[in-house]
């Protein structure tokens, strides 16, 4: 089966958030700032954040009301006096800044010489709008305007990719780093490649993904090797 259409995640799939924290939380922490407290609290964040896509599946809330959620308890937890609401919003201005991986545009251009591509993120329209330029001629797919993030439990994320594009689950790869990724593309017959930057993990209790590739040099030869 021809693989027409291949989606892309944004961050930590296209752009690294990563070299970003210390200003995240130099911005939230402001004169309580240190690196073990900024350390701690990125530690914090990426640990609740499965939980809120998890609750997020089930009921939809914006991303600015999402991250105040996560930052709230995050705060608490740090026991700093900041407004959750305002260090949300620093949260998702630094997205805009993340960096491109060395590896995207070459990537890209192969898949797109040849295939339809598309951005496919859970992200709003100002936290992704500095990447959009990477597929200036596509689609993007955003969880806030779709209103469903990727794993939602009624599908409806991947529900509208399939509609917009008109084209069978089948003959879609989408490629992400996360299980949102994995869960929401499969709800949806399509399939999934696991990009795993930092090494191969297995994820508890979500489907194996169809491919695994540890960086996107590889994705040609994969669309190009497998029959998929």
């Amino acid at each position: 089966m021809r693989i027409s259409v291949v989606s892309f995640d944004i961050f930590q799939t296209l752009a690294d958030i990563h070299p970003r924290i210390p200003a995240v939380w130099q911005g939230i922490l402001k004169e309580d700032f240190s690196e073990a407290l900024s350390e701690k609290g990125a530690e914090l964040l990426t640990a609740s954040l499965p939980e809120g896509f998890r609750e997020a599946a089930v009921e939809f809330v914006p991303m600015r009301e999402f991250f105040r959620r996560r930052m709230e308890k995050v705060l608490a937890e740090l026991k700093v006096s900041v407004d959750p609401e305002e260090a949300a919003d620093i949260f998702r201005r630094e997205h805009r800044q993340a960096v491109v991986y060395p590896d995207v545009q070459e990537c890209l251009e192969w898949v797109g010489s040849r295939m339809t591509t598309c951005i496919a993120s859970d992200a709003d329209r100002e936290m992704a709008t500095p990447f959009l330029n990477l597929l200036p001629k596509e689609k993007a797919f955003l969880s806030e305007e779709i209103r469903a993030y990727k794993q939602d439990v009624q599908g409806r994320f991947f529900s509208c990719l399939l509609r917009e594009t008109g084209i069978a689950p089948e003959e879609i790869l989408h490629v992400g780093d996360s299980a949102a990724d994995i869960l929401g593309a499969r709800r949806a017959g399509i399939k999934v490649c696991l990009l795993e930057r930092n090494g191969r993990r297995n994820i508890a209790g979500i489907p194996e993904p169809d491919f695994r590739i540890s960086t996107l040099a590889q994705l040609p030869a994969l669309l190009s090797d497998y029959e998929i």
